[in-house]
């Protein structure tokens, strides 16, 4: 589950388990603006599953109607909760929006080992749902 509001120009997003999840418990903190000074998005999360601190991301170029790419800094580990590997790996975030009421979100990895093999890290699939009036 998350829940969105904007704190001034930022958009925050806090993520967690609905309380009927099997789950284990986590919480995901996320906020993202466009900084008109530097011209570009800017990115950063922190996720109690992925034990490698704040994760800063910018985007690089322009962004494209209902898409944001970003690219975040090199990470030094992967993996979720105890299963995590010493590596570096580089990341990427593109944000699309399908439909007035539904957006994905995909993480993608790239191990820094000269290969370019790439992988979909994870996956958000969001539909708004609308309080009832």
């Amino acid at each position: 589950m998350a829940g969105r509001s904007m704190v001034g120009p930022y958009l925050e997003e806090v993520m967690k388990p609905v309380a009927a999840s099997s789950s284990p418990g986590f919480r995901r903190i996320a906020y993202l603006t466009y900084s008109r000074v530097e011209g570009r998005s800017q990115y950063v999360s922190i996720d109690t599953r992925f034990p490698v601190g704040i994760m800063l991301a910018y985007s690089f170029g322009t962004d494209t109607s209902g898409k944001i790419a970003l690219e975040f800094q090199l990470i030094a580990c992967v993996g979720l909760e105890r299963d995590v590997e010493g590596r570096m790996v580089r990341s990427n975030f593109v944000i699309s929006w399908d439909a007035p009421d539904r957006e994905t979100a995909r993480q993608y990895g790239m191990a820094a080992d000269g290969t370019g093999r790439q992988w979909l890290a994870v996956q958000y699939d969001y539909t708004r749902v609308r309080p009832a009036k």
